[in-house]
């Protein structure tokens, strides 16, 4: 039976730039300080489910 790589999907992160948060150690210190300040978004990439 083949067997083959179907799909890859890379992770991004990102921040603003008037964040001070510079690195992921950082962000999740900010995070950390101030719990519910920090807003996210993420991508599933797969079709709704019903």
């Amino acid at each position: 039976m083949p067997v083959a790589t179907t799909m890859r999907q890379g992770l991004v992160l990102i921040a603003g730039p008037k964040s001070p948060a510079k690195s992921v150690k950082g962000l999740v210190a900010a995070a950390k300080a101030k719990p519910g300040s920090i807003s996210h978004a993420s991508y599933r990439g797969t079709a709704p489910r019903t």
